[in-house]
């Protein structure tokens, strides 16, 4: 949501921003993802992931009205989930002037390295941007192992390592110019 908020805000009252986990992808390219990753894990009924795969295409029907949603769509208030799905918070990001950190665990499952990339490829040709991947941390930026955490893993007492609040610490130092 950081970029539709600097696009609300006056000229210089941010001075930077940093982002954790950010999504760079719409909502139901998110969500659609996640689900199918609980499905392998046996965590969501394959049921509820073809549910959603068929509202959000109702979503990108380019005939999909908010103001009058066809029968089938079951979501609930269609102007945000349509907003949603037509939201593309990198690209709006090109345009903007706001020094951004980026910070993502590379073991998220929620928010992935696609979407750290996605970021870091829309905003290859702007200098005001810097990007850190932690490969042992999860959603919560907290440490885990294996290759991609688990929903279980939340479930664990942890604390945001002490070199995630350093480079936080560091970039703001340096921006702050």
């Amino acid at each position: 949501m950081m970029p539709r908020i600097l696009n609300q805000t006056p000229d210089k009252s941010v001075r930077g921003s940093v982002l954790l986990a950010a999504p760079s992808r719409t909502l139901p390219e998110l969500m659609l993802e996640q689900f199918a990753y609980l499905v392998s894990l046996n965590q969501l009924p394959k049921e509820q992931l073809a549910f959603f795969q068929q509202q959000f295409a109702i979503l990108q029907d380019p005939s999909f009205s908010p103001a009058q949603p066809p029968k089938e769509f079951l979501l609930g208030t269609p102007y945000f989930w349509c907003d949603l799905a037509h939201w593309h918070p990198a690209e709006v990001a090109k345009s903007q002037h706001t020094p951004l950190l980026f910070l993502q665990g590379a073991r998220d499952y929620q928010v992935t390295t696609e979407d750290f990339e996605g970021w870091k490829q829309n905003l290859s040709q702007r200098s005001d941007t810097s990007f850190k991947l932690y490969p042992k941390l999860n959603h919560f930026f907290t440490e885990g192992t294996g290759e991609k955490s688990t929903p279980d893993e939340y479930a664990v007492s942890a604390n945001i390592p002490s070199y995630v609040i350093d480079d936080i610490v560091k970039w703001v130092r340096e921006t702050k110019k």
